[in-house]
């Protein structure tokens, strides 16, 4: 599971874009929630190379000097919704994308609850068994 570029929050935006997704997503597990100050020139003593050697160089090239604000989730909600929607759509169960995404089943259930599974996914039905829309008609 890859998110996009546009399942981030704004602020991870641009990180994401530049940087790359994985990057943006390392901030997010090491800096959530703090402020960042991103230096311009590059040091192997950073802590910030806990997101990657190549990932900070990067980082401190397109950023640096600013203080970034690193928010403590890496997606918005209504990302979260586009996001399991589109695992939904691409035949993973409720659990799969619970644990890809990091929301609880309750949650995916609950963004999911209408989307239907792709057509692979959904329960065979029993040939022996009355449509009960047929059971309908005939009692009627």
């Amino acid at each position: 599971m890859t998110p996009e570029v546009e399942d981030f929050t704004e602020a991870l935006q641009p990180i994401a874009a530049e940087v790359g997704v994985d990057a943006a997503r390392a901030l997010v597990t090491h800096f959530g929630g703090t402020r960042l100050y991103v230096p311009k020139i590059w040091r192997d003593s950073l802590d910030l190379n806990v997101i990657g050697v190549d990932a900070a160089k990067d980082l401190c090239r397109l950023f640096g000097p600013e203080k970034i604000d690193i928010p403590k989730v890496a997606y918005s909600a209504a990302s979260l919704q586009r996001l399991t929607l589109r695992l939904r759509g691409k035949g993973l169960s409720n659990a799969e994308i619970a644990r890809a995404v990091g929301l609880s089943w309750r949650t995916v259930t609950r963004y999911t609850h209408r989307a239907p599974l792709p057509a692979k996914r959904q329960r065979a039905t029993d040939p022996r068994q009355i449509d009960i829309e047929d059971l309908i008609r005939q009692a009627g």
